[in-house]
């Protein structure tokens, strides 16, 4: 569903599952209480907001290093004889292999870059038959149950040095989440799915209640009230809906600083954080999965609209059309350095720009073209009456003349 209890801070909440599907809150942190002193010193943190303890990663401030140094940690997690990225690199979770939802995750992430890589996990996707867990396929325009279900966690292989595994949501294998509107990331997921069907109100409004959690740290839903970590990939989850129903988030550069803040040096973003800004857990799949469909979020379109856009020259006879021409020449220029800085909405702007400015000037040629022939024939009929009209005469002249 969410946030995870991986790590070393969080090793006594897991589960081993021998098998066979157990009821539970998933992968999500545990709603199990804390100790009372453990409250007190969790609310502390949560409302601090001077950075204290250990010091965080400083990425590169350049969005294209950072995502590459991004991918290049999502690629290390691949192991060939599995087929799949493993959970992430650290010690206590580096042998579980979750084919849903990671896997489907790094599969849409990795293929605008690494095609290659996504064919290989795609292919094990099949192989065990399984690309939907009633969840994050709201991701990728289809629709998901409301309310969602409680995760199932099941094993579906293993050998000694990893076990795969699913978390999965039906009517078939667990009840309703009667709080589930208190979850940020099931509030996208729900917005997203809501959009998919067709119900774009429904789908704002449940895109507005995932807004009104930001606090200026992170979404503070449930689990954070519970535990005070906040999670990052919700913070990617919340960018990326934002793109696809098209709504501005009043508070984005901050969104956006947040999550990087927490990049490491093996180009990994730590999954949770608490209120103060610091963070000692891990870096996983997941996390890097989604903050890259985020960020790659139009990748297809743009790159379609640059392909369906006719680079070929024009001899425009036109002032005008060859003015807008060359507009449209420089804004293609601009959509392509966007697209290759990564910037997908800037680069779909840019190139709409120009296909729309290259329109015009091919309309207004078009009408030049037409006057200009129109022009050319009444001149032609204008000279032909003339040298008719005189010959004619000319010739009445001359039998004039002869009648004399």
């Amino acid at each position: 569903m969410g946030a995870r209890t991986k790590g070393p801070q969080a090793a006594h909440q897991q589960r081993i599952f021998q098998g066979s599907s157990t009821e539970g809150i998933g992968r999500a942190r545990r709603l199990n209480h804390l100790p009372a002193a453990s409250t007190v010193i969790v609310l502390l943190l949560m409302v601090t907001t001077l950075p204290i303890g250990e010091a965080q990663t400083k990425p590169t401030s350049n969005l294209v290093d950072k995502l590459t140094m991004l991918e290049s940690f999502l690629l290390n997690q691949l192991d060939p004889k599995v087929g799949l990225l493993r959970e992430s690199p650290d010690d206590s979770i580096n042998r579980t292999y979750w084919l849903l939802s990671d896997n489907l995750l790094a599969y849409h992430a990795l293929r605008p870059y690494h095609p290659d890589i996504a064919m290989r996990i795609e292919q094990t996707l099949h192989k065990f038959g399984l690309m939907k867990d009633n969840l994050h396929e709201a991701l990728f325009g289809e629709v998901i149950d409301l309310p969602p279900h409680v995760p199932q966690i099941v094993t579906l292989d293993r050998s000694d040095t990893w076990e795969i595994k699913i978390e999965i949501r039906t009517n078939q294998t667990s009840k309703l989440m009667d709080d589930w509107t208190d979850y940020g990331d099931l509030l996208i997921y729900a917005a997203l799915s809501e959009n998919n069907r067709g119900n774009l109100a429904l789908g704002l409004e449940y895109f507005e209640q995932a807004v009104k959690m930001w606090n200026g740290a992170g979404l503070f839903d449930l689990p954070t009230r519970l535990d005070g970590f906040y999670t990052t990939h919700k913070l990617a989850l919340l960018l990326y809906v934002s793109k696809v129903l098209n709504q501005t988030l009043p508070f984005r550069d901050a969104l956006e600083h947040r999550i990087w803040q927490f990049q490491r040096d093996d180009g990994g973003i730590r999954s949770h954080y608490l209120g103060n800004l610091t963070s000692t857990r891990e870096a996983n799949t997941e996390t890097a999965s989604l903050v890259l469909l985020a960020y790659n979020y139009g990748f297809e379109r743009t790159s379609e609209l640059l392909q369906s856009y006719d680079t070929g020259e024009r001899p425009f006879w036109s002032p005008e059309a060859r003015s807008l021409m060359n507009q449209s020449r420089e804004a293609y220029k601009l959509a392509t350095g966007s697209f290759h800085q990564r910037d997908f909405e800037s680069a779909s702007a840019h190139v709409q720009t120009a296909i729309a400015l290259l329109n015009q000037a091919e309309t207004i040629e078009s009408g030049f073209r037409e006057l200009c022939t129109l022009s050319a024939i009444l001149i032609i009929v204008g000279v032909s009456t003339i040298v008719i009209l005189s010959y004619k005469r000319r010739r009445r002249l001359g039998a004039t003349a002869s009648s004399r």
